[in-house]
């Protein structure tokens, strides 16, 4: 008689032999893996790539150069690697950005990566086609197609850069440990806020755990917010350098899944803070499902840790004191600096508007409309919501916005048609770097100046 526990360890056994026989022991990580398409100016570089051994949970490392592939195990490896063997030259996955002036070093982890499902591990964007004079062979399409998340993929839209882009949904946590405490242990209260310049490289350094996209999550339990922190951002490199110094520890402490996305807006335009918001707001809702969205200024350092980057029922302002206003609160509808919202506020008050180009009116307009639609602005209490300003000039480029009142006038009669469902941009760039998720974007900020003066705005 074929008792329970005999049957379980022959579905055991079967189970092992079978992935044995079919997987060779091997699965493919896709997390670290960076390709450009083969242009003759593009220079070539050694990329290293990851794979694990589960039947000996020993790391496997191959190393890529000018495709040549020289496997450390001689078993066969089923990886979206081999069928573009002829499509992609691999770069190194230490990036320089044009940008940014730090370069990455080339990262080699040991990672611990459960099941894999082959048929959505890797997906691909911003993929150059005929444009960049790139040939792809039908093997390549038919995955590409199948797996690519952004159904932008053979459009009109021209760029200069192919990733296989880490899946977030890969990474998930592992379900079978115990949730988070609802307030996280270790939390002492005003931390050390740290104005030192490290390192790209010196951060990368401190912060050891953090997966592909700065997305880090707690390895001791379930984290109960999965967040969002969008950065909006262009020519303030220092800036952005002390507050990944200071933020990532501060997150890790909370125990977050979270991930920081850094937007920056490219080409000579007039700065549109609101509209990059959104930008983030569509590309990281692209690669995760997000419970809750950050809205963070680049020179904003939290004081306490207890200020928890999470969202409760109502949208929160989160950079209540802040040192350049003494520590007091500006007045009571202000919600600019740092703000969260759940991912249903944000689409229910159709975001940030895309119309405020230059400094100023654009927190105020989101203040009105998360009020015009029932929600109630949510602060913790002056001693914790503190925050020090990083001091800096005016820039150039972001001028005050000579229209901001006349659009502050129409805001909840424009809410609906001026926000997330009018966006309109171009991604230049996405880059998945240890710190963060670098996103640079053309805002298109002539066509939008023109749409405003035919609705009647004529100092936009």
């Amino acid at each position: 008689m074929l008792t329970a526990g005999r049957f379980i360890i022959i579905l055991l056994i079967f189970g092992v032999a079978a992935h044995i026989f079919l997987g060779g022991g091997l699965s493919f990580i896709s997390d670290y893996h960076i390709w450009r398409p083969i242009i003759e100016s593009t220079k070539q570089e050694v990329i290293l790539t990851h794979y694990i051994n589960s039947s000996s949970d020993q790391n496997v490392t191959e190393v890529l150069s000018n495709n040549e592939r020289r496997s450390t195990n001689t078993a066969s490896v089923d990886s979206p690697v081999n069928i573009r063997s002829k499509v992609y030259n691999p770069f190194t996955s230490g990036i320089v950005s044009s940008e940014l002036t730090d370069v990455y070093s080339t990262i080699n982890k040991s990672i611990a990566v459960g099941s894999i499902n082959r048929s959505a591990e890797v997906y691909i964007r911003n993929v150059t086609v005929s444009d960049a004079g790139v040939n792809i062979d039908s093997a390549a399409v038919n995955t590409a197609t199948d797996m690519q998340s952004n159904k932008r993929l053979f459009g009109n839209k021209t760029s200069s850069v192919c990733e296989v882009i880490p899946d977030f949904q890969m990474a998930r946590q592992n379900f079978s440990l115990v949730r988070c405490p609802v307030i996280p242990p270790g939390l002492v209260g005003p931390i050390k806020v740290w104005y030192d310049e490290p390192t790209f490289e010196e951060i990368e350094r401190l912060n050891p755990y953090l997966e592909l996209g700065g997305h880090g999550k707690p390895n001791s339990c379930q984290s109960r917010h999965r967040v969002a922190i969008i950065v909006p951002y262009r020519d303030r490199e220092a800036h952005l350098r002390i507050l990944l110094h200071n933020l990532h520890s501060l997150l890790t402490k909370q125990q977050l899944d979270y991930a920081i996305f850094v937007v920056e807006q490219h080409e000579n335009e007039t700065f549109n803070r609101a509209k990059l918001m959104n930008v983030g707001y569509v590309e990281a809702m692209k690669l995760y499902d997000w419970q809750c969205f950050v809205f963070h200024d680049v020179d904003l350092l939290a004081e306490d840790d207890r200020n928890i980057y999470s969202c409760p029922d109502q949208p929160r302002h989160m950079s209540v004191a802040v040192n350049k206003f003494q520590y007091k609160l500006p007045y009571g509808s202000i919600f600019g600096g740092v703000c969260a919202m759940r991912t249903e506020h944000f689409l229910k008050i159709n975001g940030f508007s895309n119309s405020y180009w230059g400094w100023g009116g654009e927190d105020d307009d989101l203040s009105m409309r998360v009020t015009s639609v029932g929600y109630k602005i949510m602060r913790y209490p002056l001693e914790i919501a503190r925050y020090q300003m990083i001091m800096h000039k005016s820039e150039a480029k972001n001028p005050v916005n000579r229209c901001r009142y006349d659009l502050l006038a129409k805001t909840t009669f424009r809410q609906q048609t001026d926000g997330i469902s009018s966006l309109k941009y171009e991604c230049d760039d996405l880059r998945f770097l240890p710190l963060f998720t670098h996103i640079k974007v053309k805002l298109l900020e002539q066509e939008s100046k023109a749409q405003l003066r035919e609705e009647g705005f004529e100092k936009c």
